[in-house]
């Protein structure tokens, strides 16, 4: 450890107890416990104030390249530490602002080679990587379309698929960067449809090659301030297409320059970003007037007072009302020619008394779908599948949206059509995915589901298996509603993934189903890779991480993390890198507090590296002892069930 590190956490210690001394108020943020983070910029010094108000860092211009590195091989890091150690002390994520930016980087790169430039590109995002290790996410690339590297040649140039210099800096952040998100980040896409469609253009390249974790949408004032709600909700529809998190990254409005037109510009826009189900965090481009990049985007005066826009948000998170929907059954059955209803209950929180208005998507063909009422004021609604005599065969996840204003959510029922008057059948096997070594052997349920008084025999088989895997039903035919499908692997089965067709046929009838098989070599963990690792800890803060890597899909995953509750520890939060499919809890007891991450029923989490899954708590002096604290992992894949355990 050297001698700059120990001097780094030393005055890091002495601010942090300085600040705690002072201290008469214990602040709570405005989004403290709310699912997504409200964070701020920090500039030259952290504002007094800051932690009242924010949970999420990003500096505004210590980051960039050229702050850092005005001078070849002198490095000025400071600021950068200042605002760095500030979000670690208080448990907030800490967002680098940026690595790679056709703006502010040091204008002695431009008198180099392209080799040089490359070199020294990837020494700037080593040395960042190396001296911010717990960097929750970081902008890769700023303004790719807008202000373009003019020396993007040394990373590859345009090339065959016209931003291959995007994607090499996406390749060296994720070498040095590895547990970090990576995102990118835009302006003027929100109000532009072409620019925005070729923005999308980019992330899915990066995205094809597991190369990007979110979505940057800066909305500045200069689009905001002449945008509709309607405008921002399609915007923000567009990004949720990718599948990626969308981040509002440098928010800042100004509603034509006074102060009232600012508070309406945020009343109409503000909720449509907070309660977009994409969007899992806002962070603000400043707040303080004369401290602010562009006058009029300010919240609060110099003088401590708020602005209507401030008194606005800090109303909006002490009220924000609300709803959400759920269906019952979450499956249901309709037969061609018939009818079938569900319940949609709604849970209104916050005093919410809005009309909800009912819509549905993603029903088979040949079935409608009514709402009675289409819309209510009250808590529940009955949607009734009507399914014509066509009805496309088969089961089908119908998803409910309900919509009021700019909020909106959704439930989904698992529709299964069957054969109605006509004598019919359907199969269906449980569970969807197999994995297994060679020399051994797998199975999977299967249900036949019989309609229109089908009574027949129906026989069972299967194709498009590995060379070396046999496939056995008990029993080969039946009259009954259930079988079960045993696959084999010799010890020299082909290693690798294949989709098994499950033929079922009975007479002039034939149905199928499908069963994606992995064979491989699997050291008794369903090559499941757990690595608990403190990745940081301190008398103030501590982060304890769960990291996870599998090559195969998991269709059901627990993540515990037990913290003993030692003396003058508390809650700071938890965060994990996979996203919406993951639930988070935190429990407390006397002795404990128990973070837990959970995927949500029916999601399967596709293979990975390096998943984490982190536990933070705050300190309050006096170093936490990790060593004591537990974990427990509970996952399934090919359809078996492994439970691991262990201790930091």
């Amino acid at each position: 450890m050297n001698d700059h590190y120990i001097w780094r956490r030393f005055v890091s210690f002495v601010a942090s107890l300085v600040a705690l001394l002072l201290s008469t108020q214990a602040w709570a943020q405005l989004a403290e416990g709310q699912p997504k983070f409200l964070g701020n910029v920090i500039g030259q010094s952290v504002p007094s104030n800051f932690a009242q108000y924010w949970n999420q860092v990003t500096p505004e211009n210590a980051g960039k390249w050229g702050s850092v590195e005005g001078t070849r091989n002198q490095m000025n890091w400071a600021q950068l530490d200042a605002a760095y150690d500030f979000a670690q002390q208080n448990g907030f994520k800490f967002k680098g602002h940026t690595l790679v930016w056709g703006s502010q980087y040091p204008s002695w790169m431009t008198s180099l080679s392209a080799a040089e430039q490359r070199a020294e590109i990837e020494q700037w995002i080593q040395l960042y990587a190396q001296r911010y290790p717990n960097t929750w996410a970081i902008d890769v690339v700023n303004e790719p379309i807008k202000t373009p590297l003019p020396f993007k040649a040394a990373l590859g140039g345009d090339g065959v698929t016209g931003w291959d210099w995007v994607i090499t800096s996406f390749q060296l952040a994720r070498k040095y960067l590895p547990n970090t998100k990576l995102l990118i980040n835009e302006y003027g896409t929100e109000n532009d449809p072409p620019v925005r469609a070729q923005y999308i253009n980019i992330i899915n390249l990066l995205k094809a090659r597991g190369l990007i974790d979110g979505i940057g949408v800066q909305a500045h004032y200069f689009n905001l301030d002449n945008m509709s709600a309607s405008q921002m909700t399609a915007t923000l529809n567009d990004y949720a297409s990718t599948g990626l998190d969308v981040y509002i990254s440098e928010l800042d409005i100004t509603g034509g320059g006074t102060e009232a037109g600012q508070a309406a510009k945020y009343q109409e826009l503000f909720p449509v970003m907070w309660n977009h189900s994409s969007v899992k965090g806002i962070t603000l481009w400043g707040y303080i007037v004369g401290q602010v990049w562009r006058d009029g985007t300010g919240l609060i005066n110099s003088n401590g007072s708020k602005r209507q826009a401030m008194v606005w948000l800090e109303n909006f998170f002490k009220t924000s009302p609300g709803f959400s929907i759920s269906a019952t059954p979450g499956s249901a059955s309709v037969s061609r020619g018939a009818t079938a209803a569900a319940s949609i209950a709604v849970t209104r929180t916050g005093g919410f008394t809005g009309s909800v208005s009912f819509a549905v998507s993603g029903l088979p063909t040949g079935v409608t779908a009514t709402f009675t009422p289409p819309s209510t004021t009250g808590d529940s609604a009955t949607l009734t599948f009507s399914a014509s005599s066509t009805a496309t065969l088969g089961t089908s996840n119908v998803m409910v949206t309900a919509t009021s204003g700019t909020l909106s959510s959704t439930a989904t029922i698992a529709l299964a059509v069957g054969g109605g008057t006509q004598p019919d059948f359907s199969i269906s096997a449980q569970p969807s995915s197999l994995t297994i070594k060679p020399g051994a052997s797998g199975s999977a349920a299967l249900e036949i589901a019989r309609f229109g008084g089908f009574t027949g025999s129906v026989s069972l088989g299967a194709s498009g298996l590995p060379s070396g895997v046999t496939a056995t039903f008990s029993p080969a035919s039946t009259t009954g509603n259930s079988s079960s499908l045993t696959l084999t692997a010799s010890s020299s089965a082909t290693v690798g993934s294949a989709t098994v067709t499950i033929t079922a046929s009975s007479g002039t009838l034939s149905r199928s189903a499908t069963l994606r098989l992995i064979v491989n070599t699997d050291d008794g963990s369903g090559n499941v890779t757990i690595t608990p690792v403190v990745a940081s800890s301190n008398a103030w803060f501590n982060e304890q991480q769960i990291r996870i890597s599998h090559t195969v899909p998991l269709t059901a995953l627990t993540v515990t993390v037990v913290i003993q509750r030692t003396t003058g520890l508390s809650v700071a939060g938890q965060h994990n890198s996979v996203g919406g499919q993951i639930n988070q809890t935190i429990t407390s007891s006397a002795s404990a507090f128990t973070y837990q991450f959970t995927l949500a029923p029916g999601q399967t989490l596709n293979p990975g590296v390096d998943r984490v899954f982190a536990a933070q708590t705050r300190g309050s002096g006096t170093e936490h002892p990790t060593s004591g604290d537990a974990y427990t992992i509970t996952y399934t894949t090919g359809g078996q069930t492994f439970t691991r355990s262990g201790t930091f």
